[in-house]
């Protein structure tokens, strides 16, 4: 979402033990706190000499048979950097590279974690990007197909307000703030877009409400351009894809689609 939710570093921190540790950054405390750590000299016996980690919290959604976070981290790129491998005991560690490693993308499959949807790739050199601009100061959001802003009908800040798309006029209802909690706030940061009345599911409306914090007023942008709602995994989008004015905005289930696709003007 071009924000790093948390950061590991597998380090081996005794080579006569093969002792390795997984350090997970504490961004409250500035510090790496120790995760995880295992010892074996066997390295490439199978008694344990590697290990991989893989954590999820999660809420179980039973209509669907998947975990939430399949719907929350669509769209999403996680990224493995400074991988090593070793082909022989007490051989030498070498970095991995695009030239002598591979993947079958056949497996790991998404299906194996419970996510039809999800996929694994090899990027390229010239593929991967890092987003580090995780705030944006006062400017327009601009919908794809429409062209048109988000809006505050008729600059009426107050709680209940009316989101919908509206030609952009560098009005003070279409100068929205986003904070590095996430929020996108207008009227001097007085004001957070929200889905209304805590909704998580599709369908639910859009409105101004006074930034307090919660959930429902907090969205992450994905690498696909689309505002994904931090409490239900959903996306904000124009109802009925319609690209008239004082179209409604509300929530819809993530789908690549033009009407969820957003952008700075």
């Amino acid at each position: 979402s071009g924000q790093y939710y948390y950061t590991v570093q597998n380090t081996q921190t005794n080579p006569a033990a093969n002792t390795w540790t997984a350090y997970l950054y504490n961004y409250t405390t500035s510090e790496w706190d120790t995760f995880y750590t295992s010892s074996d000299t066997g390295k490439l016996s199978n008694s344990g000499g590697g290990w991989d980690m893989n954590e999820v919290y999660t809420d179980y959604n039973t209509s669907t048979g998947e975990g939430d976070y399949c719907t929350i981290t669509k769209g999403d790129v996680f990224e493995s950097t400074g991988l090593q491998y070793q082909l022989s005991q007490g051989g030498s560690w070498t970095a991995a590279t695009t030239s002598n490693s591979s993947m079958n993308l056949a497996y790991p499959r998404g299906a194996d974690l419970g996510c039809d949807n999800s996929w694994y790739a090899l990027p390229t050199p010239n593929s991967a990007w890092n987003v580090s601009n995780t705030t944006h100061s006062a400017g327009e959001l601009k919908g794809g197909p429409s062209g048109k802003c988000v809006d505050t009908a008729k600059d009426a800040f107050a709680n209940g307000t009316k989101e919908e798309i509206y030609t952009c006029n560098a009005g003070s209802g279409q100068e929205w703030t986003y904070t590095a909690s996430g929020q996108l706030t207008v009227d001097g940061g007085k004001y957070c877009l929200e889905a209304k009345g805590q909704g998580k599911t599709p369908g639910t409306l859009v409105d101004l409400w006074s930034c307090n914090g919660g959930e429902n007023q907090q969205w992450s942008f994905s690498i696909k351009h689309m505002l994904v709602s931090e409490q239900s995994g959903l996306c904000l989008q124009v109802t009925s894809a319609s690209t008239a004015n004082d179209a409604q905005l509300e929530l819809g289930t993530c789908a690549d689609a033009s009407n969820q696709q957003w952008g700075w003007s």
